[in-house]
Parts: structure tokens; sequence; C-alpha cells
């Protein structure tokens, strides 16, 4: 197996939860560390994201039909194990790929999703600015310490949230929300279900939520809310109500930050 292909399967298992609780804390240091592996992660989810948007039914379909134009009848194989060989050689109806069709029709549907990538991306300012300043903002509601078979419902949960297994932490939130007596424990579970949806390119969802939160009684984590409702809406392409969000911004938080920002989205305004 290449270094790219383990890479690829790295990426996949961590995504799908199916690592052991040494080789996601050995991931996480990874990506802490080594700038270049968090860039291929992050472009990794970025293509899996891209499949899973509607916008992108059509390219899934072309790929699809790709597939399937390249699997061909053969009753023949190319060092295949002995017993494989004879079942294909007595199964004149039995499928295999054709490697040297199916590369550039690989290589096809690779161009058109970089294609797509870069025309999507390129020139918009509020996508480059929201890469620049976003980062995913950290479990500082629990402190995971103890073994996961005695923790507390909202321990196990965000547990799911520090492993950044933010799918299944938007499953499980639900039931603590609609359950708990506490309202200020309800908006900071809203508010990491906001940041959870952000992290799986839900920013519509995430709005939502942030929004109303935003609007309501102020509670620990309301400098955030306004902070990542602000990104919610650059990322989206609505310049003008991020901008507006953070010339009202009030208190310390993201202070530099929000002025950095702010001047770069007032330069590109007056350009």
């Amino acid at each position: 197996m290449s270094a790219s292909d383990y890479h690829i399967e790295l990426f996949d298992q961590f995504l799908e939860g199916v690592l052991s609780e040494k080789e996601h804390e050995n991931f996480l240091y990874r990506i802490e560390k080594d700038s270049e592996f968090k860039k291929s992660f992050e472009l990794h989810k970025q293509i899996i994201n891209s499949f899973e948007e509607d916008g992108n039914k059509d390219l899934k379909n072309f790929l699809v039909g790709l597939e399937n134009e390249n699997i061909i009848d053969n009753p023949t194989t190319i060092q295949q194990p002995d017993s494989t060989a004879k079942k294909l050689v007595n199964n004149p109806t039995a499928k295999v790929f054709k490697l040297n069709r199916m590369i550039p029709a690989i290589a096809a549907g690779l161009v058109l999703l970089f294609g797509a990538l870069f025309l999507f991306n390129s020139g918009n300012i509020e996508t480059d600015l929201f890469g620049q300043y976003y980062s995913s903002y950290p479990n500082d509601l629990t402190r995971i310490e103890r073994s996961e078979n005695i923790m507390t419902p909202i321990e196990k949960t965000m547990l799911s949230y520090s492993k950044k297994e933010y799918r299944a932490f938007t499953n499980q939130v639900d039931n603590l929300i609609s359950t708990s007596e506490s309202i200020d424990l309800k908006n900071e579970l809203l508010y990491f279900k906001g940041i959870a949806l952000m992290e799986t390119n839900q920013f519509q969802e995430a709005i939502t939520i942030l929004d109303k939160l935003s609007k309501g009684s102020e509670f620990e984590y309301s400098p955030q809310v306004n902070w990542y409702l602000a990104l919610c809406h650059l990322k989206e392409g609505d310049s003008a109500k991020a901008k507006s969000l953070l010339q009202n911004f009030k208190g310390d938080y993201k202070n530099q930050e929000i002025k950095n920002l702010l001047f770069s989205l007032e330069k590109e305004n007056s350009e």
C-alpha cells in the first residue's frame, strides 16, 4: 500500500469513528504537528463533503456512469490467484475492471471534480477569508478525564465532539437539549451543535441555531456565538451581514481578529 493510499484509508477510518482510542490520539497529534498531513486531511474532507452536497449529484452520477461503463464481460484475468482465475475462466459472464480504461475515466472524473471546486472557490474573497479565520471551537464544556463507561450522558456526548465525530454528536445532542431543565445548558449545547454543523458544511442550519442564540438572553458563549455567526454569513457569501455583526461586536473575544477581518472586508469593498 502506498503512503497516499494509507492516508486515504486512515482519513476515512477517522471520519467514520472506527479508530481505536490510541489511534485517535495519534491522529489528532499528527494533525496538530504535521502541517502537510493536516492539509491532506482538509482536502480529503472537502472532497468527501463535495460529494455529499445536493449540488454535486450530477458529478456523482457521472462518476458512477464511468464506473459502470468500464465494467466489461471478460473471461480472462491477469495475475489472479489460481482459484479466482479458474472461476473466471469457467464463468464467461464474470465481470472485472479493465484497468487501462478505468485510469482515464477516473482521471477525467477527478479533473471535473477539482475543476468544479476551483471555479467555485476562485475569486471568492468571502470563502478565502472564512478559511483564513475559521477554526473549530474546542470542547471546554466538559472535562474528559475518566473512563467512558462511567461518564455522564453529557460527557459521552461531548466526547464525540472532542473526537471530531461531528455527525454522531449532532445526533446525540438533540436528546440532551430536549430533556435539559437548564436554559443555560440548552444554549451551551445548541452552541456546540452550531459549530458541529459548520464542521459538516451545513452552514444554513448553523445560521438558524446561532442567529436564534444571538437574539436570546446572554450566556457564557454569547461572544463566540456572534463570531461564528459572522463567519457563517461570510462562508455563505453575505459579507454585509458578517460585517454588520462584527461592527456591533461586544466584548474582547477575538478582538484583533475582528479588526483584521473588518479591515479586509472594507478593503475589498473599496476596490
